[in-house]
């Protein structure tokens, strides 16, 4: 069984296919990690894809007619890191506006969501890279070739002490609601309803929380 997650998902869903796999010995689960937006592209071509979780309802519906009945899962928001050493010295979210600055492509739920917070606090970043999925902004801030990125809580609390996070205040900040669902074509279904159910189902919600997810 093959399942497209959001790359946000990775450190969830690798935990989530271990377990599943340990309680279900004759499925096993392959998990493609990458940007919603990509990800979504590649199951409307055609790709040998069973089950699809997607890090916005907004990319789950472009692909509607691929798709049946999409069921929200989790919940996530933005924050802002720096490096461990904070040699831009990032002092707060709003130091964006002048640190060298990456955050995901537009095309990417990530990338969607900063844009919607800038908006919203009525900031401009100063914008050095736009990466394809937040994995790859979270790298980038790593290894010191940006001053500050904007992640998913999820994504800076599965960064440990590799960086320093900044929390962006609630009347800016933006959540975006996590959904998943099978794909009408798929040569596995009752398999990848069996991991559904078992991501709904209370092993789903501790794991999921455990990362920093909030409940729908």
């Amino acid at each position: 069984m093959t399942i497209s997650a959001a790359a946000s998902l990775n450190s969830a869903f690798t935990s989530l296919a271990e377990q599943f796999e340990a309680e279900h010995p004759d499925i096993e689960i392959k998990v493609n990690f990458g940007g919603s937006g990509a990800l979504a592209e590649q199951i409307a071509a055609g790709a040998p894809v069973d089950a699809f979780a997607s890090a916005s309802t907004a990319t789950m519906d472009q692909i509607s007619n691929f798709v049946e009945s999409p069921k929200t899962f989790a919940r996530n928001q933005l924050i802002v890191i720096a490096p461990a050493a904070n040699t831009g010295q990032v002092k707060d979210y709003q130091s964006i506006q002048k640190v060298s600055t990456v955050m995901c492509a537009e095309s990417a739920p990530c990338g969607a969501a900063a844009q919607k917070f800038l908006s919203e606090a009525g900031m401009a970043a100063n914008i050095v890279s736009l990466e394809p999925d937040v994995k790859s902004v979270v790298k980038k801030v790593i290894t010191d070739e940006a001053d500050a990125g904007v992640v998913y809580v999820t994504d800076a609390n599965a960064a440990g002490t590799a960086v320093v996070a900044f929390p962006i205040p609630p009347e800016v900040n933006v959540t975006t609601d996590y959904q998943i669902a099978l794909i009408k074509d798929s040569s596995a279904q009752s398999d990848a309803q069996e991991f559904l159910d078992f991501l709904l189902g209370p092993t789903g919600v501790d794991v999921l929380q455990s990362e920093g997810f909030m409940s729908p």
